[in-house]
């Protein structure tokens, strides 16, 4: 998967399984995707995370604005807004 600078997003491993195959690889392009949304989105569903490891890493990836009160509607998928709370509470 590329992004729009034509930058690799997702895949390294079927690119270097390709190389040693001395096959083409083919690429998709995000299709103006939120480039880390697409990241946090694709490996939330691949690994086999905790809810709590999923808002530890959407709390790394998505930290609160500056000065914001938290009140910005977060959309997250698998677990709730409080462990995301908690999440960000533990970076910090």
């Amino acid at each position: 998967m590329l992004d729009a600078e034509r930058q690799l997003i997702d895949g390294r491993n079927r690119l270097a399984a390709c190389k040693l195959a001395k096959v083409e690889p083919r690429f998709e392009k995000l299709n103006r995707q939120d480039a880390k949304a697409f990241i946090v989105s694709a490996n939330s569903e691949r690994r086999n995370l905790s809810k709590g490891q999923q808002a530890m890493a959407f709390a790394f990836m998505y930290p609160p604005e500056k000065g914001g009160r938290g009140k910005k509607a977060v959309v997250t998928t698998g677990f709730s807004r409080e462990r995301l709370s908690w999440a960000r509470t533990v970076l910090r």
